[in-house]
């Protein structure tokens, strides 16, 4: 009972704050009360499609799965249950939760309990910590080692491995315990108004890295269907196209700190949605579309992105860093250190590294890039021995992302004015829906949920996200510097509840809900991605109808869940996200300074870390 009252008063309905500092005592007293408050609603809400729904009392032949999605996977799991009647003799009995995890906690912890669970990724980790499922890794080994429905090692990596961790030390590492089976990926992708690029000149073509030149001599045609000679713009042009996300061909490609160049009469612009933009180009092409920068463009604004991940995480940065190893973490937006990508085996502060690949490189830990900030001599080495290569701090990253919708006449940082306040557009979803209002925005980052959503009104596709990239030569796309391909993607787990007297059956069900069997009925129905890449490709991207699909199957390769993924709430991020993103003053309004900014969050954030760490394991 100990550990139980932990787990319901620090997780399932309060947060980590409401018990961190004594001297907010009265404070913590008043968001407990809230958050009991809360709490107890939700469990009414909860009880309005059955409190106490659990498996106890179902018949031998049916399976209780708790459902938190909506009525078109519904319909999907309706079709499942079908299969699993008809082939295995199994009844699902299907409960339907509408996402509310404080109340299904809740519920959990009161005994009433389905066998299998709809779990996201951002909250198992309080399923986990609560005892509320079981660890898959022997189930897996004794009911699917000859399975023709399932493979595991199948799924999308980055999708499996967000589901893997050890209570006792906040790790997700290959060997710690597996708790979900991902029932789906719902990646981050660029999307653009393909209609408001081709009004301010820009040719949209679409050519893979490696076909681009073959491309450019006319010996092929690109996955439009065209040749470089089908182009009107490009038609009759003597020189090669480079393999870019996005190239003028003036050379005066926009860079960083310096002053942005309206295009001249002639000139050849081009979007390859094939190849990802470096952060120059994407905010090159966003000026072109900012009625502010260029008073031609169709669209208000050029670009929007509501997250940091592919900035910070392109370089090898993060929000939080591991001082020791151990899962002791410290809030890292602010990190000034440089950021190390590794070129050749190498031994760094004890630690062996080796080369990643070119999307996915090797950087160092944040323990071993603050040891070589302090050993500067051993940096210099590293990197003049062409064992590790210099990139931009954390910090440099941060910086560069909230620039985008700060005014010009803001400072730390100066602002750009190519995307929309968040006081304008306060999410992602609100972006979708402002994509879809004529003449508002050229392109922004969105889930591939959000396909549904689009209007079919004007041409819209998808590209892959900015990755931090420099060129050695910008005529002919020479790369200098390359980051790593970054975004994150949701996921929604399969698990089995811990004290399901059904083990074998709900195996079962989890089998074929994210087996070959549901995972196609997903993909034709277009729900979110399935989760594996063979599925995907096949039965998902292949009825693309002239949508750049693969796309979608190209990010999830590379992405990690958000950083409401990495403790067992999002309490923490509440601290530095509000003031950051939310408030009327926040750092991306162009309230506040990044000092100020940083001098009033820092703190706060990480002693919340530092609790979680205390609390994990009981």
């Amino acid at each position: 009972m100990l550990y139980m009252s932990r787990f319901f008063y620090a997780f399932t309905v309060c947060a980590p704050s409401c018990a961190r500092k004594q001297a907010n005592k009265e404070e913590k007293t008043v968001k407990l009360t809230k958050c009991l408050a809360v709490g107890g609603a939700a469990c009414m809400l909860f009880a309005g499609v059955g409190c106490n729904p659990g498996g106890y009392n179902a018949a031998p032949d049916e399976v209780v799965i708790w459902s938190t999605t909506g009525q078109e996977n519904a319909a999907w799991l309706q079709e499942i249950g079908k299969e699993l009647q008809k082939n295995e003799g199994i009844r699902l009995k299907i409960v339907a939760t509408h996402g509310d995890y404080n109340s299904i906690l809740t519920s959990f912890a009161r005994g009433n309990r389905p066998d299998v669970v709809y779990v996201d990724d951002e909250y198992f980790k309080r399923f986990a910590d609560g005892g509320f499922i079981m660890p898959l890794d022997d189930l897996i080994e004794e009911y699917w080692a000859d399975s023709d429905l399932i493979d595991v090692d199948a799924i999308w990596g980055p999708a499996i491995s967000r589901y893997r961790f050890e209570v006792s030390n906040n790790t997700s590492n290959a060997d710690d315990p597996l708790w979900c089976i991902p029932k789906d990926a719902d990646p981050t992708v660029l999307y653009y108004n393909e209609e408001a690029l081709e009004a301010v000149g820009v040719t949209v073509i679409s050519v893979d890295v490696e076909d681009m030149e073959a491309w450019n001599k006319g010996e092929i045609a690109d996955a439009n269907g065209k040749k470089k000679s089908d182009y009107p713009a490009l038609a009759g042009t003597t020189g090669n196209i480079p393999a870019r996300g996005y190239w003028r061909s003036d050379n005066k490609n926009y860079t960083s700190g310096e002053t942005w160049e309206m295009p001249g009469s002639g000139t050849l612009l081009v979007f390859n949605n094939r190849i990802p933009m470096s952060w120059d180009e994407t905010e090159d092409l966003a000026m072109l579309c900012t009625k502010k920068h260029n008073v031609n463009s169709d669209t208000t604004y050029g670009y929007y992105t509501e997250w940091w991940f592919n900035y910070g995480w392109s370089v090898g940065g993060d929000c939080i860093g591991d001082t020791t190893g151990d899962g002791d973490y410290v809030f890292t937006l602010n990190d000034d250190a440089p950021n190390y990508k590794v070129l050749e085996a190498v031994t760094v502060n004890g630690t062996s590294y080796t080369p990643g690949t070119e999307d996915a490189p090797t950087f160092l830990s944040y323990q071993d890039k603050q040891y070589l900030k302090e050993h500067s001599s051993e940096a210099q080495q590293f990197t003049g021995g062409g064992k590790l290569e210099e990139y931009p701090s954390t910090l440099d990253a941060f910086t560069r992302f909230c620039a985008l919708s700060r005014t010009q006449s803001n400072s730390d940082p100066k602002g750009l004015e190519i995307s929309p306040m968040p006081s304008a557009v306060a999410d992602t979803w609100q972006a979708a829906s402002r994509f879809n209002s004529e003449g508002y925005l050229a392109m922004f980052v969105g889930y591939s949920s959000a396909v549904k959503t689009l209007s079919d009104d004007y041409n819209w596709n998808v590209a892959p996200l900015p990755v931090y990239k420099t060129y050695a030569n910008q005529m002919t796309g020479k790369v200098d510097q390359l980051g790593a391909r970054a975004g994150h993607s949701k996921s929604t787990g399969l698990a089995i509840a811990a004290k399901t007297e059904k083990v074998e059956m709900a195996m079962t069900v989890i089998e074929y809900l994210a087996g070959k069997t549901g995972q196609t009925a997903l993909a034709e129905e277009h729900l979110n991605l399935p989760n594996t890449e063979e599925v995907a490709m096949e039965s998902y991207i292949g009825d693309a109808q002239g949508k750049n699909y693969q796309q979608f199957a190209v990010e999830t390769r590379y992405q990690k869940p958000g950083d409401w993924w990495y403790m067992l709430d999002r309490e923490w991020i509440a601290n530095w996200s509000e003031p950051l993103n939310q408030n009327v003053n926040s750092v991306r309004n162009g309230g506040t300074t990044l000092k100020d900014y940083f001098d009033d969050v820092v703190a706060n954030t990480n002693a919340d870390l530092k609790y979680y760490k205390e609390q994990l394991g009981g």
